[in-house]
């Protein structure tokens, strides 16, 4: 994928949904509730990052069988809609129905953990994150960082000009740090130097999906039609 598309983590978030439905089908689970919120985390526009089973596919079969894809994805865009309107298993976000104040956790997992993570902080168990971060930096000139601290703003629990001082900081380190995250990319990937320097003029816009984009459009007119 980062050699095709000039990303990596499409694969990571289409496998966290998969082991979700696969779990769910294998043991006759009817509801899934997961700790993500599309109020507090990063909502970020296609063009920037997609994770869809549609994209997933369009890169995929560039270099994977048919075969191969849907023995990764275990549903196909097709089955995920048609998941999405029948509701089984159930999927809900907790966020969206209950307060989710990061500040609060934050002091907590401080005073009960010595927890050292800032307010905004996002995929502290990633080893990859920076490397990630940096890819977005050096395509976009802004980290995936700002789109999480801009969904905080509108929610209230971060001032605009905390969060603009966290995405300065942020990027400020990943310049400091570009040699250390290009050689974690490089060992942890196994690429050349010349394959991670192509990768990283490449986009994954070609790849984007007008399939989903269809089955996005429908779930909403189902959605606001209840």
């Amino acid at each position: 994928f980062l050699l095709t598309a000039g990303e990596f983590c499409s694969v990571c978030n289409v496998g966290i949904r998969v082991a979700l439905y696969r779990t769910a089908r294998k043991y006759g689970i009817k509801l899934l509730v997961s700790g993500r919120s599309g109020r507090t985390e990063a909502n970020s526009p296609k063009e920037f990052f997609t994770c869809s089973p549609g994209y997933f596919y369009n890169v995929g079969k560039t270099f994977m069988s048919r075969r191969e894809i849907y023995a990764f994805m275990y549903f196909d865009q097709i089955r995920r809609g048609f998941w999405n309107f029948t509701k089984s298993p159930y999927y809900i976000e907790l966020p969206s129905y209950v307060p989710w104040r990061e500040d609060d956790m934050l002091r907590i997992m401080k005073k009960e953990l010595n927890w050292q993570g800032k307010l905004g902080e996002q995929h502290a168990d990633c080893t990859m994150n920076n490397a990630k971060e940096f890819l977005k930096l050096k395509k976009f000139g802004v980290p995936e960082l700002a789109a999480k601290l801009s969904s905080l703003v509108r929610d209230g629990q971060i001032g605009r000009d905390e969060a603009s001082h966290l995405v300065e900081e942020y990027k400020a380190f990943l310049r400091e740090n570009e040699n250390t995250i290009e050689e974690a990319i490089r060992k942890v990937i196994n690429i050349s130097g010349h394959e991670f320097e192509q990768s990283a003029k490449l986009s994954h816009w070609p790849f984007l999906s007008k399939f989903d984009g269809y089955l996005a459009r429908m779930k909403n007119a189902v959605c606001s039609s209840k």
